[in-house]
C-alpha cells in the first residue's frame, strides 16, 4: 500500500476533490497500479466521469477497484447508474426543501442553532424590507439578524 487517501466531507459528484486528484497524481507518477474504494460511488456518481477516469488511469496502467464491484461489466454499469440516479433524487429533494423554505418567507440555506439545548432558532425574512430576523423557540424572542443576504437592487 502506497497511501491511504480519504475525501472526508467531499461529494462523489465533485470531480476536483483533493483525494481523487491525489490518486491521479500518484498514477501519473507511476507510484500505484491500483486504487481501491469501499464502494464504486465513492469514486464518482456520474457514469460519464467514471468511464473517463477509468480510461485516463488505464493509460497509466492503473485500475480502479471497489469492494462492491461485481466483476461483470453490465452489473457494474447498473451500480454506477443507481449511484447517478440516487444523486439526482438527493438534489431534487434539496431543491424542493429550499423552494418550500423560500415560499414560507424563510431564507433558503440558512440554519442556525440556539446556544441552549432546547431547540433550533429559525431565520425568517421580514416581508417589508427582506431583513433577516432570528426567532429563538425556547424563549420566543425575536431579534434582527445581521444581514448576510442582501436584497437585489435591480
Amino acid at each position: 500500500m502506497v497511501a491511504r487517501i480519504a475525501d472526508d466531507g467531499y461529494s462523489g459528484t465533485d470531480p476536483p476533490r483533493p483525494g481523487l486528484l491525489e490518486v491521479l497524481r500518484l498514477a501519473q507518477e507511476g507510484k500505484i497500479d491500483a486504487a481501491l474504494a469501499t464502494k464504486r460511488d465513492r469514486f464518482y456518481r456520474s457514469r460519464l466521469l467514471r468511464l473517463a477516469t477509468d480510461q485516463d488511469l488505464e493509460d497509466h496502467g492503473v485500475r480502479l477497484f471497489a469492494l462492491d464491484d461485481t466483476g461483470h461489466m453490465v452489473a457494474d454499469a447498473m451500480l454506477d447508474s443507481f449511484a447517478e440516479y440516487e444523486r439526482t433524487i438527493i438534489r431534487d429533494r434539496l431543491m424542493d426543501a429550499k423552494r418550500r423554505k423560500a415560499r414560507n418567507g424563510e431564507i433558503p440555506g440558512v440554519v442556525t442553532r440556539h446556544t441552549g439545548s432546547l431547540g433550533r432558532s429559525t431565520i425568517t425574512a421580514n416581508k417589508r424590507d427582506l431583513s433577516p430576523t432570528r426567532t429563538c423557540p425556547p424563549c420566543g424572542r425575536s431579534s434582527r439578524w445581521l444581514p448576510l443576504v442582501r436584497p437585489s437592487t435591480r
